[in-house]
């Protein structure tokens, strides 16, 4: 339950980060904690003085498949975990 709590508070700084470089935060909410904070830390800004908009368009794009992507693998390695230990029981 703790990795939880921590991977969802990296979640929100990620969403911080994602909404200030013009991407869809909440492709990044839950986004596999340290992983996904570090993913949307080295794309670059969509915000970016001087880009043009097919650039800036390509950026969103990439960042909205790589946050959903991370985000849709933590549902489902949280939904085996889950599972898991139901099974046990």
């Amino acid at each position: 339950m703790a990795d939880l709590v921590f991977n969802i508070g990296l979640g929100i700084i990620s969403w911080f980060i994602a909404r200030k470089k013009g991407y869809n935060p909440w492709c990044w909410l839950i986004a596999m904690g340290i992983l996904g904070l570090i993913l949307v830390m080295c794309l670059p800004s969509a915000n970016a003085v001087g880009i043009d908009p097919v650039k800036q368009q390509k950026r969103k794009s990439l960042a909205r498949t790589v946050g959903t992507s991370l985000s849709f693998l933590f549902c489902v390695i949280l939904f085996a975990e889950i599972l898991a230990k139901v099974v046990r029981q």
